[in-house]
């Protein structure tokens, strides 16, 4: 190889690194097992501390899940997904905002049930060795009272290792538009992650960060901005894919994170059941139930 040539490789090298240096380490893995998370959360302390390293679980179909069909996540998608349509029989309501209003009345009667046997002892093995523990949930605000007693009933109580915030104690819009190039969004962000509209206001407290629906990468990357800790390496746990994506291209241009994230499949087989099967049962379910609203 001549000189110049090997000049250019030289500079081909150096840039190549320089602009893997740029933006954040960022991998994806599937998984059926919260097991899998506790196993890489270790080989992730090899190369950054414990304490800065943020594990960030989803919460319906993630970590719990309703013992009933009706309320549940692909039920709600359900129901979402029929609004429009004039001749659907079986609306439970006939706009978003009253479908989450029955969503809200159906989670204060709800029982729900852990997705793994061993969901709190998992979590608690993180908590025991350090870990900062987030949940990052679509519910909005709303659903707070519901979400603690849900999650008091599956043993979890993340305000042991909950990461201190900046964040208002009470709900807030969660961005201004003016500001959202200073919080590190670009234009292209700005329009891609739907932050062009207005802000739902969200919620911050004891570990659980309700986003209101809101874009899951935009949320995280709102909250780290805020955190009262510098943290380092992210493991991100949703059942769905579009998050973990979402979650992915927002933090991909911060250098310091290393960024891992999991699609949860653990209840797929429950989803798949609802999704391809008949409704009659949760029909059933809701003809019973609305007489109690």
């Amino acid at each position: 190889m001549g000189a110049t040539n090997e000049r250019e490789f030289v500079l081909i090298l150096f840039f190549q690194i320089i602009f893997q240096l740029s933006y954040a380490s960022s991998h994806h893995y599937e998984i059926n097992h919260l097991e899998e998370v506790v196993k890489y959360s270790k080989i992730q302390s090899n190369t950054h501390s414990i304490f800065q390293t943020l594990v960030v679980f989803d919460l319906d179909n993630t970590l719990l899940a309703y013992q009933q069909s009706i309320g549940s996540d692909q039920w709600f998608r359900w129901q979402y997904e029929h609004l429009n349509q004039p001749h659907f029989p079986f609306a439970v309501a006939q706009s978003f905002m009253g479908l989450l209003e029955v969503q809200g009345k159906l989670h204060a009667l709800a029982a729900a049930r852990p997705t793994q046997k061993n969901t709190s002892t998992l979590i608690r093995s993180l908590q025991n060795q350090g870990y900062p523990i987030l949940i990052l949930t679509s519910r909005g605000p709303r659903f707070y009272p519901y979400t603690m007693r849900h999650l008091t009933s599956i043993q979890v109580d993340l305000s042991q290792n909950a990461i201190p915030s900046s964040f208002p104690k009470n709900t807030f819009l969660p961005y201004q538009y003016s500001t959202l190039q200073k919080e590190g969004f670009s234009l292209k962000e700005i329009k891609n992650f739907h932050l062009l509209t207005s802000p739902r206001k969200v919620l911050y407290r004891e570990g659980i960060f309700f986003s209101e629906g809101q874009h899951k990468g935009a949320m995280l990357k709102l909250f780290l901005n805020h955190a009262k800790k510098k943290l380092k390496s992210i493991l991100f746990i949703d059942d769905h894919r579009h998050h973990c994506d979402g979650v992915a291209k927002a933090l991909k241009n911060d250098p310091s994170l290393d960024v891992l994230t999991f699609r949860y499949g653990g209840e797929d087989h429950q989803v798949e059941m609802f999704n391809r099967g008949s409704k009659d049962q949760a029909i059933r379910e809701w003809l019973k139930i609305k007489k109690l609203f």
